[in-house]
């Protein structure tokens, strides 16, 4: 599904005030739902000797439509603890990247949509690739971790 659709769903559904609830509800399940597929993908990619082949296969799978759209929605009030800043203790990433986090929803969604760019790289160009992707994978995979449990915790309370 890409984002027009989404989004002139989601528009459709927030003509009434009931349905705005309902409608960052059924978002936020479809935002858990993408990450815990995402997670699995990560989960692929970092596989003991895997290829780069199919790591590359799984970067392609890999989606942040649902946090897009999730996102774009959201006040503070619905976003709750995805705004708060991630902590990747004992990360080897550079200072750059370490320092480029803002808010775990944001930091999701940009960790996700470079693995999906390298993932989508030429072959000729990614046999060249300096991407360190176990690093990559790990931090992406503890801050997908931390969204999923925040989902969970914010689906029990409504």
């Amino acid at each position: 599904m890409d984002y027009i659709s989404i989004f002139d769903s989601i528009t459709t559904l927030l003509n009434t005030e009931a349905s705005i609830s309902k409608t960052k509800q059924s978002l936020r399940k479809m935002f858990l739902i993408e990450c815990r597929t995402n997670q699995k993908l990560l989960s692929i990619a970092s596989w003991k000797d895997v290829s780069d082949g199919i790591k590359n296969e799984s970067f392609k799978k890999l989606s942040t439509v649902n946090a897009k759209a999730f996102y774009a929605v959201s006040d503070k009030t619905i976003l709750g603890k995805l705004i708060d800043k991630v902590s990747l203790n004992n990360s080897k990433e550079t200072k750059l990247e370490q320092s480029s986090d803002s808010s775990k929803i944001i930091s999701l969604i940009t960790r996700l949509d470079a693995l999906i760019f390298l993932g989508n790289l030429p072959n000729e160009l990614q046999s060249h690739s300096k991407a360190k992707y176990t690093i990559r994978i790990n931090n992406a995979n503890k801050v997908i971790l931390q969204v999923i449990e925040i989902l969970e915790e914010q689906l029990k309370e409504n």
